[in-house]
């Protein structure tokens, strides 16, 4: 079963509810259209008066986000988009292994695959995964994930050493990490 709220300059937007949500959830669908996830237990009812005595100030801002992350990513270069799915595979795994080879780094397997919420991570036997969608953003955000996650081959956690040996390969990491936040893997 399915409802839908309306809000004033926003529209209708769906509500879904789901048996693993414990709080009310807004989150962007295919299309680029919001949804909110009701919690299971918690009437329709209930939820637009929570989601409107709130005024409604969350969503405003959410949808303000989005169309920040819209701006950033219609600034993107097309060019690559160019790029075959293996070409960009190809060119992703030569670079990661470049990158690994120049800072003698040592990893398992690399993959690249469409991943929806990261740009890459790093398995425990050191096997690393990237996201196809890096393809969109600019050389400085390729490398920066494919060196972040070669030095998880050496650091297994995002505290003070991890990014004492980032440092060690790429001048302020924490800086590119931000900008890189930017980006939104949804819009891609």
């Amino acid at each position: 079963m399915r409802d839908s709220l309306y809000i004033e300059n926003i529209g209708d937007i769906p509500l879904v509810k789901s048996k693993k949500a414990r709080r009310i959830i807004i989150s962007l669908c295919e299309g680029k259209k919001l949804k909110i996830t009701v919690p299971y237990w918690l009437s329709y009812g209930n939820a637009k008066k929570a989601i409107l005595s709130s005024d409604a100030g969350w969503i405003r801002t959410y949808l303000s986000k989005i169309e920040k992350w819209k701006k950033t990513h219609n600034a993107l270069p097309r060019s690559k988009e160019s790029l075959t799915r293996e070409e960009a595979c190809q060119k992703l795994t030569l670079r990661a292994k470049e990158i690994a080879r120049e800072n003698g780094f040592l990893f398992g397997k690399i993959s690249v695959k469409e991943q929806k919420t990261r740009w890459g991570s790093c398995s425990p036997g050191n096997n690393i995964s990237l996201n196809l969608k890096l393809r969109r953003l600019p050389d400085l955000f390729i490398d920066y994930v494919i060196l972040h996650e070669l030095v998880h081959t050496r650091v297994k956690n995002h505290k003070k050493e991890f990014w004492e040996e980032m440092g060690k390969y790429m001048q302020c990491p924490r800086d590119i990490d931000r900008q890189l936040r930017r980006y939104s893997i949804a819009f891609l």
